[in-house]
């Protein structure tokens, strides 16, 4: 089975290093798949699979070059980029990933909150600079703090129940209707 694996990154290599494939042809392409890319005759007629990320686009154009496809995996949760239709219509499987760190991704956005509030950059670089003043880095208290979050999915539940469990306030807007959102923010 011939494997294309667009939009590939070094920190991907190990794997590839140190697992074997006996039943799979991997070829790898740090560029990402779209409809200026330019690929051998051989690839589009032998290929199965095409392995991308979220830079790629795969329109109806790009597909259809592709003579023996039977699946298309993205290394990413979302397939927007992806042209759904063209696949369903010539029985493509699409394949994402069905987590991918709505845990890492709540705790980074709410590092990203600590570190404004408590105001870490200037302090950061003031040290750098050797001329620190305390009472220029007096940041907030959390728990005194009101935060919206906007979409009640995975991410954002994550999110909402690290901040309610820091003693923030927490609003969540949603299209989507999710009861496990009541029990510790407020819905508007």
């Amino acid at each position: 089975m011939k494997v294309l694996m667009f939009d590939f990154r070094d920190s991907e290599n190990e794997y590839f290093k140190n697992n074997v494939f006996t039943d799979f042809e991997f070829k790898f392409f740090s560029e990402s798949l779209t409809d200026k890319t330019k690929l051998s005759d051989e690839d589009y007629i032998e290929t199965d699979v095409i392995s991308i990320y979220r830079t790629s686009i795969l329109t109806e154009n790009v597909l259809k070059k592709f003579k023996n496809l039977r699946t298309v995996a993205t290394r990413s949760f979302g397939f927007s980029h992806i042209d759904l239709n063209y696949c369903k219509r010539n029985n493509i499987a699409v394949l994402n990933v069905d987590q991918y760190g709505e845990r890492a991704v709540s705790e980074y956005a709410l590092g990203v909150i600590i570190a404004l509030i408590r105001k870490m950059r200037p302090a950061l670089l003031d040290i750098k600079k050797y001329d620190v003043n305390p009472i220029k880095y007096e940041g907030l208290l959390l728990k005194d703090l009101t935060i919206g979050i906007i979409g009640c999915g995975k991410v954002g539940i994550q999110l909402g129940k690290l901040a309610d469990n820091l003693g923030m306030k927490v609003y969540v807007s949603s299209y989507k209707e999710e009861p496990r959102f009541e029990r510790f923010c407020n819905i508007v």
